[in-house]
């Protein structure tokens, strides 16, 4: 890639924002092992460590469940075969937005109850028990909460820019259960709820039984990882809520967006590394360049909107900005206009923004390492979302910046893409800890 930046002072100034050396990460691993430590000591901390009260899957779970993901941007419904020796299968699967493209209803909003928001969820429920009968949900509940038991849990808070009303410290369990009965399925129970990133990681731990870690980078971004949390008791998953994580070194564009958002001052890493942020911060550095007469203007509003650039066209921008993929989202956005030297400095501020989410995900996975150093071997680290599967190159970025963090037993990352739902069916086949 042609580097623009040295040329020109202001773009310089702007990339050079976004540069983390090694050192750099690993003085954030350092930070990250710290706020762990302290977590799980149930000292203040920017990071948690809540307890799934789940193991590690040993790949002989079998059984029948329906499953729910209810993520950032879709709640998918389905029915898992758990076989037995490490395979599955889905023999049905819905799924829905949370917020309807056509504008029939927004699930998203402070004007939505909780009751809306889990009838919604039954409703889903119904069409698959109808065509494959179960006994037992697991749940992937990829929001922040707080485990009592494996099927028990209380909601802390919404992040992803959700905001139903009436939720907050409210039993999530408890609300699934009670619209599951208006529904009329009350032969169903619910078996299991977790974090998504315990999903991913028992899913990968039902294949392969070094997984230490799970990660999430799609809409937003979590971490879990094995630890021995319970005394004289097998290590269990804890969630870390890793997108709390603040110890870091914040820019002018991270406080920018930071005020665009409905939690400002939280979620500081997820706003430095998750897909719903990545392409915010790319639109910001765009108009800062526009407004002091470094770009043109476009020609039509789309990028004057907060949240209007998406990582997908980010990832047109990086691995090739003048694709046909690129082309027809710079018509849509207005700046297909721009000259091929302009095109070559979007794509440089891409990789600036790119760069530096892979460097911090790589530090937080180095920092949970150090923490949980008992084997030599090298560990596995499962992973999901839509950054790790389409953002050309992240994966393979993560890995070797992990591999210049921890150059004596690199981990391999395991792209984990059906985690959510069958590390749901693990965990409702799993006994509690």
């Amino acid at each position: 890639m042609m580097n623009l930046f040295k040329h020109n002072p202001i773009l310089n100034e702007i990339k050079e924002s976004f540069r983390l050396d090694l050192s750099a990460l690993q003085d954030i691993a350092e930070d990250f092992y710290e706020e762990l430590i302290l977590a799980v000591n149930g000292q203040p901390s920017s990071l948690q460590a809540l307890p799934s009260y789940l193991p590690t899957a040993s790949g002989k779970e079998q059984g029948n469940f329906i499953t729910i993901d209810f993520g950032g941007t879709n709640i998918r419904v389905s029915s898992v075969t758990l076989q037995g020796n490490g395979s599955w299968s889905v023999r049905a699967e819905v799924r829905k937005p949370l917020r309807d493209p056509n504008r029939e209803y927004d699930l998203t909003t402070t004007e939505t109850s909780g009751t809306e928001v889990f009838d919604f969820v039954a409703d889903l429920i119904a069409q698959v028990y109808n065509s494959f009968p179960s006994s037992q949900i697991g749940m992937t509940f990829s929001y922040p909460m707080v485990q009592h038991s494996k099927n028990e849990a209380r909601l802390l808070r919404w992040t992803k820019e959700l905001q139903p009303h009436d939720t907050i410290g409210e039993r999530i369990d408890l609300m699934l259960t009670e619209s599951i009965r208006r529904r009329g399925l009350a032969k169903l129970s619910l078996a299991a709820i977790i974090n998504d990133t315990t999903a991913c990681a028992l899913a990968a731990s039902y294949q392969h039984p070094a997984v230490k870690i799970g990660s999430i980078c799609g809409t937003g971004h979590n971490s879990c990882c094995l630890y021995p949390y319970f005394p004289e008791k097998p290590p269990v998953i804890i969630n870390l809520e890793s997108g709390n994580f603040n110890r870091l070194p914040l820019n002018g564009f991270d406080k920018r967006l930071h005020q665009h958002t409905l939690d400002p001052d939280q979620q500081h890493l997820e706003k430095m590394v998750a897909g719903k942020y990545l392409g915010e911060m790319w639109r910001l550095i765009l108009w800062e360049l526009i407004q002091k007469d470094q770009l043109p203007e476009p020609s039509h509003p789309l990028l004057q909107q907060p949240f209007a650039v998406s990582s997908e066209p980010l990832s047109y921008l990086y691995a090739d900005p003048w694709g046909n993929s690129a082309r027809q989202w710079y018509q849509q956005a207005g700046i297909d206009h721009y000259q091929p030297y302009q095109l070559l400095i979007l794509q440089d501020i891409s990789a600036a923004v790119i760069h530096r989410a892979i460097g911090l995900i790589a530090a937080s996975y180095a920092g949970i390492l150090k923490s949980n150093s008992s084997s030599d071997e090298p560990a596995v680290i499962a992973v999901d979302g839509s950054v790790f599967r389409f953002l050309p190159g992240f994966k393979q970025g993560v890995e070797q910046q992990l591999a210049n963090l921890h150059p004596d037993h690199p981990p391999r990352l395991l792209l984990t893409p059906e985690g959510s739902s069958i590390g749901a069916a693990v965990a409702a086949a799993l006994p509690s800890v």
